[in-house]
C-alpha cells in the first residue's frame, strides 16, 4: 500500500507565490488524488488550535449512532 503523501500548500496562500509554484501544488495534489486518494495539507496556515478542535468535533460525530448522524 502506498503512503499518504504530504504536501505544502504555502505557495496556494502566499499571494507572493508564483504562477508556476502554485501549479506545481496543483499538480502534486492532482497525482496524489490519482494514486492515493489521499493527501495531507501542511503549510495552509490554519491554527492549531482550531484543527484540534475540529478533530474533536469530527471524532464525537463519527462515534454517533448512525441515525443520528443522519438527521
Amino acid at each position: 500500500m502506498d503512503t499518504v503523501p504530504l504536501i505544502d500548500v504555502r505557495a496556494l496562500v502566499d499571494p507572493a507565490s508564483s504562477p508556476l509554484a502554485r501549479r506545481e501544488v496543483a499538480a502534486r495534489m492532482g497525482a496524489a488524488c490519482r494514486n492515493t486518494g489521499f493527501f495531507y495539507v501542511v503549510g495552509h496556515g490554519v491554527d492549531v488550535g482550531l484543527q484540534t478542535r475540529l478533530e474533536v468535533l469530527a471524532r464525537d460525530f463519527f462515534a454517533r449512532p448512525e441515525e443520528e448522524k443522519q438527521r
